[in-house]
């Protein structure tokens, strides 16, 4: 939350509706009232590039470099930041055959997925970065954010949305 622009919302109010901040708004008042019982080892920059396939199956995964304590959604939510969800029903399958997934999974892997990209987009427009509202990767960065608060809007059982297997 350090990078949350102050005032609120900053120069976020030049990149989203008033319906997604409002939105935006909400995921982050949740996530400050989610009890953490414990933090799990995470890859910490989980996405498809560093998933090994062999013989058409996985077979390894790469690129610990990021690894930390966090919140059980955070590689997930990562993979969903980056992968635009055409993968993870897959992977969330993966993840079911060695530990059922919780109730409100999808929920949970969207807020962090949008938690995540939105300090990573404050990062880019504060100091020392300040990248113009309409840089490239600003704009791309407001627009998946914008995807993302979408589906937790339309996802509120905390299913994830099938974009295919």
């Amino acid at each position: 939350m350090e990078f949350l622009p102050r005032p609120w919302p900053g120069p976020l109010g030049a990149l989203f509706s008033d319906g997604t901040l409002r939105a935006i708004e909400a995921l982050i008042d949740e996530e400050r009232g989610q009890p953490l019982p414990h933090a799990v080892l995470a890859h910490g920059d989980f996405d498809p590039t560093h998933i090994f396939c062999a013989g058409g199956g996985y077979s390894g995964l790469i690129d610990f470099g990021e690894i930390r304590g966090a919140e059980p959604a955070f590689d997930l939510g990562h993979f969903l930041l980056y992968d635009e969800a055409s993968l993870l029903p897959a992977l969330l399958r993966g993840y079911g055959r060695v530990e059922p997934l919780p109730d409100g999974h999808g929920r949970s892997i969207i807020r962090s997925a949008v938690l995540l990209g939105l300090r990573q987009l404050c990062r880019c427009l504060g100091p020392p970065r300040h990248r113009p509202l309409d840089a490239p990767g600003v704009l791309a960065r407001a627009r998946r954010l914008t995807a993302l608060v979408g589906q937790s809007s339309a996802e509120p059982g905390g299913r994830m949305p099938s974009h295919g297997s």
